[in-house]
């Protein structure tokens, strides 16, 4: 059995080499019976050539070059001499003169007693009412007069003033019942500036004055004062 399946095999196999071999062969002769033969066309140009034209070389003209001159030489520079630096004037010292002469002030004298009768005159000369206070009279001269001493006791002459002789500033006090000075200022000024701060200056040192007599009407009372500059 297995020598028969063997042969058919082999049989089978021929058979197929066979068909394959006739296709092969076959197409090889219808190919070569369709195909055509390939054309191919040249194209050849015919041109008319031109006849060629010398053009005649013309020699260009000679350039004509200016000699060209050398830059005269730079002057050099002229050396500059530098100014001498100017000094600030110097300006001369004043001298300063020293007076020679001393100034002497009086020395603080203390007040003598007044009688009863110059102290009504130094009243009438020193302290007067102004034109609208009213209650300076000689009723309360002695209260008028502690008032006097004690700023005259405080208030420094301007020595250098000694030839203004004279002059008077006048002061209005303001003084409370217990005898605090709630305000000062001139009413009547002298004139001269140094009189007059000398009075500020002493009046300014009081605080407080005599209490108000208990008799005096009002809260407050207003005294004025003459500074009196004496020789």
């Amino acid at each position: 059995m297995k020598h028969r399946f063997t042969r058919n095999f082999f049989i089978v196999s021929i058979v197929h080499i066979v068909l394959i071999v006739g296709l092969m062969g076959y197409s090889m002769r219808s190919c070569k019976k369709c195909a055509k033969p390939v054309e191919f066309t040249n194209f050849i140009e015919f041109a008319v050539s031109e006849p060629v034209v010398r053009k005649e070389i013309v020699a260009p003209e000679p350039v004509k070059v200016e000699p060209v001159l050398p830059e005269p030489p730079k002057p050099e520079p002229k050396a500059t001499v530098p100014e001498p630096e100017k000094k600030p004037p110097v300006r001369e010292k004043k001298k300063i003169e020293v007076s020679k002469t001393l100034v002497t002030r009086d020395p603080i004298r203390k007040p003598p007693q007044i009688s009863e009768e110059k102290i009504r005159q130094a009243l009438n000369e020193t302290v007067k009412p102004l034109p609208s206070v009213a209650s300076q009279t000689p009723d309360f001269a002695w209260y008028y007069a502690m008032v006097h001493d004690q700023v005259y006791a405080v208030w420094q002459q301007p020595g250098a003033l000694s030839r203004s002789a004279g002059i008077t500033t006048r002061m209005l006090i303001t003084v409370n019942r217990d005898g605090n000075v709630l305000s000062s200022r001139i009413v009547s000024p002298s004139g001269n500036d140094q009189m007059d701060q000398s009075v500020l200056k002493a009046v300014a040192q009081i605080t407080k004055l005599p209490q108000l007599p208990q008799n005096m009407p009002g809260s407050t009372k207003e005294i004025t004062i003459d500074f009196l500059l004496s020789d």
